[in-house]
C-alpha cells in the first residue's frame, strides 16, 4: 500500500448473544476458521482470569482451522498455556498439513464428536465464528451428523433438532 491508498471495510455489531455464558462452569464448544479465533481468545482469557481468581470453570473445546501450523497458528503459545492449565482443549485443523482425514475444522469436529457430544449433553453451548459461506454451513451439517449418529434421528428430525438448538445453545457470528 502507498500513502493515500484506501482500504474498504465495514463495521457491524456482532450477534448480541455472542458472549461467554454467565456461569463460567457451563461447558463451551468454540468452532471457527481463520480470523474467527479472535473472539474465542477473549472467551478463554476471561476463563483464565476466572480460574486464576478461584472460580471453577467448565470444560471448553476450541476447534479452529487455518492453513499451516508454522505460519498461521495465531496465539499458539497462549492456547498451549491455557491447554496445560486446563482452561481449554485446543483442536486445530490445518488445510496445508492434513492430519489423516482432518484438513478443515468440520473434519476435526467430526473426528472429536465424542467430546462434542459429551459437552453438549452436559448443557454445553456451541459457538461458531468466521466464514459464513463455507465453514459455518459445513460445521452445522457436521453437528447434524453427530446428532444423527448419537440419536438415530432421521434427516428431517435432525434438521428440526438443529433449528431448535440454534435458538437455545448454538450461537453464531459469521461473515462472508
Amino acid at each position: 500500500m502507498q500513502p493515500g491508498d484506501r482500504v474498504s471495510l465495514a463495521v457491524r455489531p456482532s450477534n448480541a448473544r455472542f458472549h461467554p455464558p454467565a456461569d463460567p462452569k457451563t461447558p463451551i464448544i468454540m468452532i471457527c476458521a481463520g480470523s474467527g479465533v479472535a473472539p474465542f481468545r477473549g472467551f478463554l482469557q476471561d476463563r483464565a482470569m476466572q480460574k486464576q481468581g478461584g472460580q471453577e470453570v467448565g470444560p471448553a473445546l476450541l476447534f479452529f482451522g487455518t492453513n499451516h501450523p508454522e505460519v498461521d497458528y495465531l496465539y499458539r503459545e497462549e492456547f498451549e498455556q491455557w491447554q496445560r492449565a486446563g482452561i481449554a482443549t485446543v483442536l486445530p485443523a490445518f488445510s496445508d498439513r492434513p492430519d489423516g482425514e482432518v484438513s478443515f475444522v468440520q473434519h476435526r469436529v467430526w473426528a472429536e464428536r465424542g467430546q462434542v457430544g459429551d459437552l453438549f449433553r452436559r448443557n454445553g453451548v456451541v459457538y461458531v465464528c468466521g466464514d459464513g459461506r463455507q465453514m459455518a454451513p459445513a460445521v452445522r451439517e457436521t453437528l447434524v451428523r453427530i446428532y444423527q449418529e448419537a440419536s438415530g434421528a432421521s434427516d428431517s428430525e435432525a434438521q428440526r433438532w438443529v433449528d431448535v438448538i440454534e435458538h437455545e445453545r448454538y450461537v453464531s457470528d459469521v461473515f462472508a
